[in-house]
């Protein structure tokens, strides 16, 4: 039976957010894949996007197709991405995913320069999140909620924070793990991928992409308790 999973990484620097400000007010990025398209409806960088890895993506009734022997999509990370603190939402259909075997799947990705860091399915491990600054590495983190701690529920909500102390990994509202780092970094590379970004790693199972929402704050603990709270079973 399928699963729906919904992902949702919160790169998170330590601040007030602001009186009344509002999610949409938020918001830096969007794409709804169930609409058929790989456009964003809401960009505040460029919209362009391209396919990669195969000729043209798969769709199904909830999203986009990633994963083994399946196109992923990249967009331009400026703009859209916010480096030093944000979020990142994704709602993920979980097509064929192993909590017990070693596949390892990439859901987004992004490779620069001095930083890289994915959201992505890790061997038996769970689901979790690589961040790592090129040089220093006392700031690599590997939070993760690992497959006994996810349950047996239809639906799944993760959250990744991040900040200048700190890496946390959140699930269902609950947070999982939480790493100290010693700094944020300063720009992500030009892309970001959603699905793999290269033929080999992170490509050896299937997941289905429903949204996926960028916003240039993180969200609070009610914002991720409320979040968590309207994921359907």
């Amino acid at each position: 039976m399928k699963k729906l999973l919904t992902v949702f990484g919160c790169f998170a620097a330590v601040a007030l957010l602001g009186a009344g400000e509002t999610l949409d007010a938020a918001k830096t990025f969007e794409v709804d894949y169930r609409s058929g398209k790989t456009a964003p409806v809401v960009a505040k960088g460029s919209v362009a996007s391209k396919v990669v890895l195969e000729t043209a993506p798969e769709f199904s009734a909830q999203g986009v197709v990633i994963g083994k022997n399946k196109a992923s999509l990249r967009y331009e990370a400026s703009g859209n991405l916010n480096p030093s603190s944000g979020a990142i939402e994704m709602v993920i259909e979980n097509t064929d995913l192993n909590w017990n075997d070693k596949s390892k799947l990439i859901l987004i990705q992004c490779i620069g320069k001095d930083l890289t860091f994915y959201i992505y399915k890790h061997s038996t491990d769970g689901l979790g999140a690589y961040f790592g600054v090129r040089g220093e590495k006392k700031w690599s983190a590997f939070p993760r909620a690992v497959p006994a701690k996810l349950g047996g529920k239809k639906l799944y909500h993760l959250v990744i924070n991040y900040s200048d102390k700190n890496v946390q990994c959140f699930v269902d509202g609950k947070l999982m793990r939480s790493i100290n780092v010693s700094n944020a970094p300063e720009a992500f590379g030009k892309y970001f991928f959603v699905g793999p970004a290269g033929s080999k790693f992170g490509r050896e199972a299937v997941a289905t992409v429903s949204k996926i929402a960028a916003y240039n704050r993180p969200l609070s603990g009610s914002e991720v308790a409320e979040a968590a709270a309207k994921v359907e079973q």
